[in-house]
């Protein structure tokens, strides 16, 4: 609907094209609004904002890596007891958005959602764009992440997967943790085409 007005619609538009009261719709575009789905005009108009861009550009594009993904990343999940973020670059090509996760099981984990974006600068997942990357506390005082490069067939960076926790808890296990995300970057890799040259994968880095 949203999408499909480019001078974008009012709150009564909206109310009266989805036949719903203005005080049920305000609440829940105000939220949307907030993370950036929804954006308003001068005079007060809905229209579609960049987070709803970003997701509506990464599912087309990254589409076969998500369904590749997902039972990868649930294993990953139980392996470490972590959650399991897929990531890929966002349209403005300064932040990552999150286009599928699976959260760990403790009952204190890291926060994060589908759709949410995170600076490139201050995330592994961001980082790892470039090469692989631990971070700690930077983003989130207290909080680690643990990431790793995925390939297309054509050796360009299609995402990035990656693990988040309490530093407490992924601190002391980070080399074995890396070894675990490493892996199944790899074999998501595998699954999009990617062949390493001289069978080798790529290097990377801990920061």
């Amino acid at each position: 609907m949203l999408a499909a007005s480019r001078d974008g619609l009012a709150l009564r538009e909206v109310s009266a094209r989805l036949r719903a009261p203005k005080s049920s719709l305000l609440p829940l575009l105000r939220a949307l609004t907030a993370r950036g789905y929804l954006a308003q005009g001068r005079a007060l108009e809905y229209r579609l904002g960049p987070g709803a861009l970003d997701l509506g550009a990464a599912a087309p594009a990254h589409r076969d890596l998500i369904e590749v993904a997902r039972p990868a990343v649930v294993d990953l999940m139980r392996r470490t007891g972590e959650t399991v973020f897929l990531g890929t670059l966002c349209s403005d090509r300064a932040s990552i958005v999150y286009v599928d996760k699976v959260e760990s099981d403790h009952v204190i984990r890291y926060a994060g959602g589908v759709g949410d974006r995170r600076p490139l600068h201050a995330t592994s997942s961001g980082k790892v764009i470039l090469a692989f990357c631990v971070t700690t506390d930077e983003l989130v005082s207290g909080a680690s992440g643990i990431a790793a490069p995925v390939f297309d067939r054509y050796g360009r960076v299609a995402g990035a997967c990656a693990i988040g926790g309490p530093t407490d808890r992924v601190g002391p296990r980070t080399r074995a943790l890396a070894v675990e995300v490493t892996a199944t970057a790899r074999i998501l890799s595998a699954g999009l085409g990617h062949r390493p040259r001289d069978g080798k994968e790529s290097g990377g880095r801990t920061r």
